[in-house]
């Protein structure tokens, strides 16, 4: 049997900072406790064979460890300490469709309803692409009676496209896209202005 647990990431700081302009209070609480959370729930007695990051489209060895960590403090830090308890750290995406989905969500500023829910829908068909490419790759790479661990981004599914005989675990203390909306439904009773959520890609 193949196992495959599915981390859906905690939201960075700056992924906040781009959504609303703004922090929650309790953040550094929340980020931590997710991040511990999930280091325990991978811990030994299993062996993390292999590891998947979305957005991951090459590995240079420390270099793409450190990379990471830059933009992902807790994920970073989890990932580091999986490599080097002998986990092997894959790239997961084609850095093409990335760019793809970057240029359709840049495209979604001031544009009319027809023409965002156009880009919408060729977005949406850009992230099947990236889902169909991500689990080919996890279901080439990932052994018969290995264990991998994905991180990805919150809301994004690709249980549809993994193989059958991989068993998919999701591990999260707390759905972090539930965190988010409640923290902007706490913003809307602020006057103030936030960016359109763009965020979430790629």
């Amino acid at each position: 049997m193949r196992i495959l647990f599915v981390v859906p990431k905690m939201y960075t700081r700056n992924e906040l900072l781009s959504i609303s302009g703004d922090i929650p209070e309790d953040f550094e609480a929340k980020s931590t406790e997710f991040w511990d959370y999930v280091a325990e729930r991978l811990k030994r007695p299993r062996v993390i064979n292999r590891i998947y990051i979305d957005s991951l489209t090459k590995y240079e060895g420390e270099d793409s460890i450190k990379l990471v960590t830059e933009t992902d403090t807790g994920c970073g830090e989890l990932v580091g300490g999986l490599v080097s308890e002998g986990a092997m750290l894959q790239t997961s995406e084609d850095p093409l469709l990335i760019e793809e989905t970057a240029s359709w969500a840049s495209m979604l500023d001031g544009v009319t309803d027809g023409e965002a829910q156009t880009i919408i829908d060729l977005m949406s068909q850009n992230m099947s692409d990236r889902n169909r490419f991500l689990t080919k790759i996890i279901g080439e790479t990932l052994k018969e009676n290995e264990t991998g661990v994905l991180f990805i981004r919150p809301g994004r599914d690709i249980a549809g496209y993994l193989q059958s005989d991989i068993k998919v675990i999701k591990i999260q203390p707390f759905e972090p896209s539930d965190y988010l909306d409640s923290w902007l439904v706490t913003l809307k009773l602020k006057p103030k202005s936030r960016k359109a959520d763009n965020s979430i890609y790629p």
